[in-house]
């Protein structure tokens, strides 16, 4: 589960998310050529990031670890939480927790961190610090469809349907194309006796993407 925003012009947004990739494989070529001549731990940071953007999650990783080695501390930060969110990507998420946390403590209250950072929790089924974690952010930022979702699906969880309901249709009612909330809804519709809901819900949610251990991002 990651952060999810609304788009009002997907179209552009998605010509805009082509220019920035293309800008990050420049960079790439150019942090390739610093780190051979003289590597350094800003540079390897900045080589992950790149490489996490692009989807190559062992190589930034990779390179992430070396900046640690190097004793990275231009941006603690922001180190932590891409570190943390790639960890995440990787399914590697007691690291991801870890990482999280760090980045937490630097900055408390940090919405994307709470976010990822639940999400964590919830794959190692730790529902109850999940939970924290959504609660705050969906306080944080009620317009959050990731957040209301979490909340919503530890909620399911831990059994507690009739709670789970109104956070899952807040989360899609934000993002109706949210098909994780869809399934999950479905889930909870199910868990009620709501068949012809529940069957509803999952044709929608598959009609609009879902598969299993498939996650909906949009990229603003």
């Amino acid at each position: 589960m990651t952060a999810l925003a609304a788009l009002s012009q997907p179209v552009l947004a998605q010509s805009s998310r082509d220019i920035q990739l293309d800008q990050v494989r420049m960079n790439l070529m150019l942090l390739d050529a610093k780190i051979n001549s003289a590597p350094s731990a800003d540079a390897y940071f900045m080589r992950g990031s790149a490489n996490a953007a692009l989807g190559k999650n062992e190589a930034a990783e990779t390179d992430f670890a070396m900046a640690e080695q190097l004793k990275y501390s231009a941006n603690l930060f922001k180190f932590y939480e891409t570190r943390g969110s790639n960890f995440l990507v990787l399914e590697k998420n007691d690291a991801a927790v870890a990482q999280l946390t760090k980045a937490l403590a630097l900055k408390p209250g940090d919405t994307t961190c709470l976010i990822n950072r639940a999400s964590g929790y919830f794959e190692l089924g730790r529902y109850k610090e999940a939970l924290d974690d959504a609660q705050q952010a969906a306080k944080r930022e009620p317009n959050s469809s990731a957040a209301q979702q979490l909340v919503g699906t530890c909620h399911l969880k831990t059994g507690q349907y009739e709670k789970a309901l109104p956070y899952l249709n807040q989360a899609i009612a934000l993002e109706p194309r949210n098909f994780e909330a869809l399934h999950y809804r479905g889930l909870t519709y199910e868990k009620l006796g709501k068949k012809a809901e529940a069957k509803k819900d999952f044709d929608e949610a598959v009609a609009r993407g879902y598969a299993p251990g498939k996650t909906f991002e949009v990229i603003n």
